[in-house]
């Protein structure tokens, strides 16, 4: 199956995320994953991160992706219920077209492809089948609240001097945060070729 068109779209929103995101503040302490190297000030921050999930969250923004070859970018909207439930909204305003993920029940169906619904057991690997994207749908709930993901290896974290997370490296992955309000306002995650740089519009409850 072909990626959806919602691809092919330029790095419009990419290049416009890149001319208006301020600076990463400069982290004032990086922790290696090491517990052994790690200062006090390390060892008390990463314990204090939050260990689960938040649920019950609705998030609207723009996200801009490169997969190697496939590049997009659309307006989104992430509903997270609960651990194992989601839902994710994407829409292209130049093409008009849009697509739904929905997550739960050991299942992911994929809405809004030009040859009907799509199922299948992997969220990831469904999004990359239809899309070309390759992005890690199993962390995003954890690092769209500004914390690691359990479970994934994190081999660097990044904190500013009051002990808020600015970015990390887990699975992979180097993550930075902008700080908000009370959760990030800009995501930005690298792996190789993958790149996925979100902007948060608003932060709501679920309905």
């Amino acid at each position: 199956m072909k990626p959806a068109c919602l691809v092919m779209i330029p790095g419009l929103l990419l290049a416009a995320c890149s001319s208006q995101q301020p600076q990463p503040q400069a982290p004032a302490h990086t922790c290696d994953a090491d517990a052994q190297a790690q200062s006090e000030a390390c060892r008390r921050w990463i314990t204090a991160l939050p260990a689960g999930m938040d649920t019950h969250w609705h998030m609207i923004g723009r996200v801009a992706i490169v997969s190697g070859a496939h590049s997009g970018n659309a307006r989104i909207e992430w509903q997270q219920q609960d651990a194992q439930h989601y839902q994710v909204l994407l829409s292209a305003p130049l093409t008009r077209q849009s697509w739904q993920l929905s997550v739960g029940g050991g299942e992911a169906v994929i809405r809004g492809l030009p040859e009907g619904a799509r199922h299948g057991t992997d969220a990831a690997a469904l999004l990359h089948a239809a899309t070309g994207w390759d992005i890690p749908l199993r962390a995003m709930p954890y690092w769209l609240r500004g914390r690691p993901a359990p479970d994934m290896a994190v081999s660097q974290y990044r904190f500013a001097a009051d002990g808020r997370l600015l970015g990390l490296m887990q699975n992979g992955w180097n993550i930075e945060f902008s700080p908000g309000a009370q959760w990030p306002s800009r995501i930005h995650a690298i792996q190789g070729e993958n790149r996925v740089r979100l902007v948060v519009d608003k932060w709501s409850a679920a309905q």
